[in-house]
């Protein structure tokens, strides 16, 4: 073989190579990440899609603060017993898996609120009570 038709088999090789890689990341990234069969586009579809249909469902606005952007917003509980409830719930207690419960028990008022994360945080650290804010439902 001259020096031309290894260079060629050298290069006829490293693209098809290439191809096959490039293939092959295109089908990880399309089909299965993480072990689920889903694509990653379609899970993020999903969580924002529960996140809103929850969000509408407790009225789409912080309780004290009137706040209407759904990327400020979040569910509080309302007697402070998160902590127990995702214990009970087991790995995953929080967010979409969360809104996921709530969907599945009716969205339940009495112990769930929509907070902004300002508000939530505010509630936690100064209490329910705090002078010049809206009294939270308790």
């Amino acid at each position: 073989m001259t020096k031309i038709n290894l260079l060629e088999a050298f290069l006829k090789g490293r693209s098809q190579t290439h191809e096959r890689l490039y293939e092959g990341f295109q089908r990880w990234k399309g089909k299965k990440v993480g072990g689920n069969s889903r694509p990653r586009e379609a899970q993020r579809a999903d969580r924002s899609r529960i996140k809103a249909e929850t969000i509408a469902a407790y009225g789409g606005v912080c309780l004290a603060c009137d706040e209407k952007d759904p990327a400020c917003l979040t569910i509080d509980h309302v007697r402070d017993d998160g902590a127990a409830e995702r214990r009970k719930m087991g790995s995953g207690g929080g967010g979409t898996n969360l809104y996921r419960w709530l969907r599945r028990f009716g969205f339940p008022k009495d112990n769930y609120q929509l907070l902004c994360h300002n508000c939530q945080w505010r509630k936690r650290i100064y209490g329910p009570e705090f002078s010049g804010w809206p009294v939270y439902k308790t």
